[in-house]
C-alpha cells in the first residue's frame, strides 16, 4: 500500500477545481491547473505553483476574457509555466486558449486559436525548439475533430494538423521524438472509440487509429515506455498498442475512471483515476500495472510487488483525480492532482504526493 507523503487543497474565490498538474525537476516545483468561480456562475482559470511540500509559492487567475478555464498545465526547460483550455468573451463562443507565465507568475502572454464552432484546448507539452505542442478538439457540423497546434517560442502559430477521426484529449512526447495524442471519436448511444494519433516533428500524421468500444469517453492520458508501447488510460478503459499502433490489449471496467498515467519501468505503468465504492462515495484511485495491464489484485505474481491506494485522507467529497500524473527524476513520488467537495458546495484543488511500496523494487 503506498502513503499518502502530503495533501495540500487551495482555495481562490468561492471555489477552486483542478484539471491538471505537472512537475519539474529543474524547478523543483509543481504547477496546477484548474478554474476558479469568483461569482456565481461565471470561472477563470488558475495556474497555481507550489513547492515539492505543497506549499503554495503563487497562485494566478487570468481573467482576460469573460470566462476561462486551464485543462493542461507543462514546465518549460527554464521554468516558464505553460497552461492551456479554452475562453469566452461572450459566455457562449468557445475558443482554445494558451496562457505563458514566467516564473514569479507573471503572464508574458495569452494566445487564442479558433476553429469551427467551438474549439478547446486539452493538453501541452514543450518542443526542443523552446515552443510547444497543444493537442486540441473542434465542433463543425456536429462532428468533433482532433487538432495539434504547434507554437514557436513566442507563442506564433508554426503548423496545425487535423484528425477527422475525433477530438484529443492528451498528448505526450513519443520516445522517438514524435507526438503522440489520444482522443474519442464519438459514436451512437453515448458509446465512444478511443484514438491513437502520432505525428512527425512537422505534423504529418505517421498513422491514426481507432480501438474498441467504451462509454462516453472525457478524459484520456498515454505514456509510451521504452520498448516502445504506447498505454492509454481513460473514462473506463486501459490499453496498451505497439510503437506501430497494433492493439497489444484492450480493457473495459466500471471503475476506476483513468485520467492519468506514467510509465514505471520493466514494462508496469501507473495511473490515475476516480473509483467509487459501493456506498456511492469516491475518492483519488492510484494503482501500478503490469505489462500486461493487469492491476496487483491479480493473481500474476511478478506484479504482487507493486503497489495501490486510494485516497482516504482528503476532505470529505473527494469526487474526482482529474488531473495528470507524473513521477520526478530521482524520486518515488506521484503528483495526483484531485477535485475535492467542503462544505456549502465549494470546491479546492487538492495535491497529493504517494510514494512506492519498499517491496516494489526497479
Amino acid at each position: 500500500m503506498s502513503r499518502v507523503l502530503m495533501s495540500n487543497s487551495y482555495l481562490t474565490g468561492r471555489s477552486t477545481e483542478g484539471n491538471a498538474g505537472v512537475y519539474s525537476p529543474t524547478a523543483n516545483s509543481f504547477a496546477l491547473a484548474g478554474r476558479s468561480q469568483l461569482e456565481p456562475d461565471r470561472y477563470q482559470g488558475v495556474v497555481i505553483l507550489t513547492d515539492v511540500v505543497g506549499g503554495k509559492i503563487w497562485s494566478k487567475i487570468f481573467s482576460e476574457y469573460l470566462t476561462s478555464f486551464f485543462g493542461g498545465v507543462a514546465f518549460t526547460a527554464t521554468g516558464q509555466v505553460l497552461a492551456v483550455g479554452a475562453c469566452s468573451s461572450d459566455g457562449s463562443t468557445q475558443v482554445a486558449l494558451a496562457a505563458r507565465y514566467d516564473q514569479n507568475g507573471n503572464l508574458i502572454r495569452s494566445k487564442t486559436f479558433s476553429k469551427g464552432s467551438e474549439s478547446l484546448a486539452t493538453g501541452i507539452i514543450p518542443t526542443a525548439d523552446g515552443g510547444s505542442l497543444i493537442s486540441a478538439l473542434y465542433s463543425e457540423a456536429d462532428k468533433q475533430f482532433g487538432w495539434a497546434i504547434k507554437l514557436d517560442s513566442s507563442d506564433n502559430l508554426q503548423w496545425e494538423a487535423i484528425q477527422p477521426l475525433g477530438g484529443m484529449l492528451g498528448i505526450a512526447q513519443g520516445t522517438d521524438g514524435s507526438f503522440l495524442m489520444a482522443g474519442s471519436q464519438p459514436g451512437p448511444n453515448f458509446e465512444n472509440s478511443p484514438i491513437i494519433w502520432k505525428l512527425d516533428t512537422q505534423g504529418n500524421t505517421v498513422w491514426a487509429k481507432t480501438y474498441g468500444t467504451v462509454s462516453n469517453i472525457l478524459q484520456a492520458g498515454l505514456t509510451q515506455d521504452s520498448e516502445g508501447n504506447i498505454t492509454v488510460a481513460g473514462s473506463r478503459f486501459l490499453m496498451q498498442a505497439d510503437a506501430d499502433g497494433n492493439e497489444n490489449w484492450f480493457r473495459t471496467m466500471v471503475n476506476p475512471v483513468y485520467s492519468g498515467v506514467t510509465s514505471v519501468g520493466l514494462g508496469h505503468f501507473v495511473a490515475c483515476g476516480t473509483f467509487e465504492n459501493k456506498a456511492g462515495s469516491a475518492g483519488g484511485y492510484v494503482a501500478e500495472f503490469g505489462r500486461d495491464g493487469k492491476t496487483p489484485f491479480s493473481d500474476n505474481t511478478a506484479i504482487l510487488d507493486g503497489w495501490y491506494g486510494q485516497v482516504d485522507s482528503m476532505p470529505s467529497g473527494v469526487y474526482g483525480a482529474t488531473g495528470t500524473i507524473t513521477m520526478p527524476d530521482g524520486t518515488n513520488r506521484i503528483l495526483l492532482n484531485v477535485v475535492a467537495t467542503a462544505a456549502w458546495g465549494e470546491n479546492e484543488e487538492t495535491q497529493a504526493l504517494f510514494d512506492r511500496a519498499s517491496e516494489a523494487v526497479y
